[in-house]
C-alpha cells in the first residue's frame, strides 16, 4: 500500500499509487487523481543558526503563505513545537472548510540540516479522515539514520 522513499538526508512513506511531477525547488509527488500531494525539501543551516528559531520562521513563512492564498480562509487548527531525539519539530496543520482544502506541514532540524514536508488534500471532504488517513505518512517523514 505504500512506497519508501529514501534520500541522502530524508526517508518517508507515501501511497503506492502517487508519482514523482516535475517541480523547480522540492521533491513533488502526486496521487493519480490529482487530489493530493506532497513536497519535500531540505536545506543547510549555518552553524550558528538557532535550530527552534529556524523551525519556528520556517512554519511562519508557511503560515504567512497559506494566509495570503487568494480565494481561501484557511484556519490553523494545529501549530506545535517539540524536541525530539535531539531533532526540532515544527507541525502547522491548516484547513479551508469552503474550499475543503487541507495542508499539513512538518519541519524537522539536526545538526544544522532542516527537511519539510507540506502534503495538500485538495478535495478534503472529511478532515478527521484525511488526519488518519495521512498520519503514517507524515510519522515517516524523518532524517535517515
Amino acid at each position: 500500500m505504500y512506497s519508501k522513499i529514501t534520500t541522502d538526508i530524508w526517508e518517508i512513506i507515501i501511497p503506492k499509487d502517487w508519482e514523482e511531477k516535475p517541480s523547480n525547488s522540492f521533491e513533488y509527488y502526486e496521487s493519480k487523481n490529482g487530489e493530493n500531494g506532497i513536497y519535500i525539501g531540505a536545506l543547510k543551516a549555518d552553524e550558528k543558526t538557532n535550530e527552534n528559531k529556524l523551525v519556528r520562521h520556517i512554519i511562519d513563512l508557511g503560515k504567512g503563505k497559506v494566509i495570503e492564498m487568494k480565494d481561501c480562509k484557511f484556519k490553523i487548527l494545529e501549530e506545535k513545537y517539540f524536541s525530539k531525539n535531539n531533532t526540532t519539530i515544527g507541525i502547522l496543520d491548516t484547513y479551508d472548510k469552503k474550499r475543503k482544502y487541507r495542508i499539513f506541514s512538518k519541519c524537522i532540524a539536526k545538526n544544522n540540516t532542516i527537511i519539510r514536508m507540506n502534503i495538500h488534500n485538495y478535495k478534503c471532504e472529511d478532515y478527521q479522515n484525511t488526519v488518519n488517513e495521512y498520519f503514517e505518512i507524515q510519522d515517516s517523514f524523518v532524517f535517515v539514520k
